[in-house]
């Protein structure tokens, strides 16, 4: 995936999770880890990164999981995750 670039703020996204249900399929957050312009991902980023992550599953009853997706995988309007193919769909 070709990092998107946000040249308003000079941010490049470099990885959408999709967080969701994995019983249901509903999402529960998209995430968007974005750096500044010439710069890339770093260990403390990904660190940080796994503390969001363990953070989030923290908070629902529910097994939550997630797929790594590029910003033309998310169709316009409510998203869900189809969990018998693992695909994002129109919600």
């Amino acid at each position: 995936m070709q990092p998107k670039a946000n040249p308003g703020m000079g941010l490049r996204v470099m990885e959408t999770r999709v967080y969701y249900d994995a019983i249901s399929g509903d999402v529960v957050h998209v995430h968007r880890l974005a750096v500044g312009a010439g710069q890339e991902v770093d260990e403390n980023l990904r660190k940080g990164l796994e503390a969001f992550d363990q953070w989030l599953r923290s908070q629902h009853e529910r097994e939550i999981d997630f797929l790594n997706a590029g910003d033309s995988d998310l169709p316009a309007g409510p998203i869900r995750v189809d969990v018998n193919t693992r695909t994002i769909m129109n919600g």
